[in-house]
This record gives structure tokens, sequence and C-alpha cells, in this order.
């Protein structure tokens, strides 16, 4: 009977967790999301297409022979050494129409793959001058990938019908387990981090300590080390004047047998 009780308990808190992570949520601000996304990469393609002579060609600023050498990874990517400088033009233009889709709602997870390919590609090409925003911008394109977007705020609809649309882009939900495993995930890694950081804080006042400890541990050697010779300094010192006691009073005996 416990045993059954049990189980139905661990079944019935299984299912209320799942319950709880999978319950659906709005669908609108996602899509809002994805519309800011879109934005943000399409004025960062555009500045990535202006500056393709600079970086991202094989005749400017970057030896990227060099970079390959040094970080082998960079080479998995759709960008080769033997392509010129018209290929990234090509690449990075492509970007920048990809992106009208994305903030449009038109075939969304496709336009997000090719964008996530291109903007990965870039950032191991240009490895050694990336920088945060480089970083941001294909992390917003995974989760393009992996929330539900495309569900409201879609161009097409709109055009069809303005206010139905509207009406039903405000009721429409969506699964809401990845958009709660993306708020989750940053939060964890915060706290490990901070862990982490605590760990090395103990571990930094851990070996402070021990070294406190044996600096003490070596000074205190020292002392006695410099009693234990002062000691013999003054055992020496006494022997010395019972010598000198002894030598001159063997020399006042002779006078005397001599007199």
């Amino acid at each position: 009977m416990d045993e059954k009780t049990s189980d139905n308990g661990g079944t019935t808190f299984g299912s209320r967790l799942f319950a709880a992570l999978t319950r659906p949520v709005d669908a609108l601000p996602i899509d809002m999301f994805r519309v800011v996304t879109g934005v943000l990469i399409l004025v960062y393609f555009v500045r990535t297409f202006a500056a393709t002579a600079d970086f991202s060609g094989p005749d400017g600023l970057l030896d990227h022979r060099l970079i390959l050498e040094m970080y082998w990874f960079t080479e998995i990517g759709i960008f080769r050494d033997w392509m010129s400088v018209e290929w990234f033009y090509a690449a990075f233009g492509v970007a920048i129409v990809c992106c009208l889709p994305l903030i449009l709602g038109y075939r969304v997870k496709l336009f997000a793959f090719i964008l996530y390919v291109i903007a990965v590609s870039t950032y191991r090409r240009n490895f050694i001058v990336m920088y945060v925003d480089d970083s941001i911008m294909h992390l917003l394109l995974f989760w393009m990938l992996l929330l539900p977007v495309g569900r409201t705020l879609v161009l097409g609809e709109w055009l069809r019908d303005r206010g139905k649309a509207w009406e039903r882009w405000k009721t429409v939900t969506v699964p809401g387990a990845t958009l709660r495993a993306a708020a989750i995930w940053p939060i964890e890694t915060n706290r490990s981090d901070r862990e982490i950081q605590s760990s090395a804080k103990a571990t930094s006042r851990s070996a402070a300590w021990r070294s406190a400890s044996a600096a003490v541990l070596s000074a205190s050697a020292a002392i006695r080390s410099l009693s234990a010779a002062s000691r013999s300094f003054s055992a020496a010192s006494r022997s010395l004047a019972a010598a000198l006691r002894s030598y001159s009073a063997a020399s006042r005996s002779r006078s005397a047998a001599t007199r």
C-alpha cells in the first residue's frame, strides 16, 4: 500500500512538473523578440558587409592562414581560403536579404538557420577580432531555432485581414518548455559561475592561510635556531673565560716559583 502511494505520489509530482514546464505561453511576446532580433541581425550584417574588405576578405588586415594554424576549429564553416572577396560580399548580401523574412515572419526557421550558419562562419573567420556583439548575434539566432517563433506578427496574415489577424495573435499560445529552458539556463549558468568563484575564493583563502602558517613556522624555527646559536655562543664564551682564568693562574704560579 505504501509503495503504491509512493509510486502514485512520484507519478503525480512528475506529471505536475511536466505540466508546469510545458504550460502554454502567449506567442505574441516571443514573436516581438523575433522582430527585434531580426532588426539587430540586419544591422549587424550591414556593418559586416561594409567591413568585408578590411576583415573577412583575403587581402584585409587579418592573416587568416595564421588564424587557421593557431585555431584549427576556425576552419569549421562555409568560408575557405580560396574564396575571393566577392564570395564574402555575396554571403553577407544573402544574410542581409534573409533578415527580412525573419522580421516579417515568413519561413522563420529556414532563414534563421541560414543566418546562423553565416554568422557562425563569420565569427570563426575573424576569430581574433570577435567581440561580445558578435557572440550575441549568433546566440540570438540559435534561440530563434529553438523557440516557437513565427506564429504571430506575420506580414502575409496582416495584409489579408488586419483586424482578425490582431485579434487572433492576442489569443495564440505556444508550448512554454523551450522558453522556460531559455530563461532558466542563464540563471543556472550564473549560479554555477558564482559557485566556481566562491570555491576559487575559498581555495585562495585556504592557500593564503597555509602560506601564512608556513611563514610563521619558518620564523619560529629561525628564532629557535638563533636562540640555540646564542646559547652555544654563551657557552663558548664561558669556556674561553675559564681557559683565560686558568692560564692567568698558571702564569702567576710560575712567577711565584721563579721568585
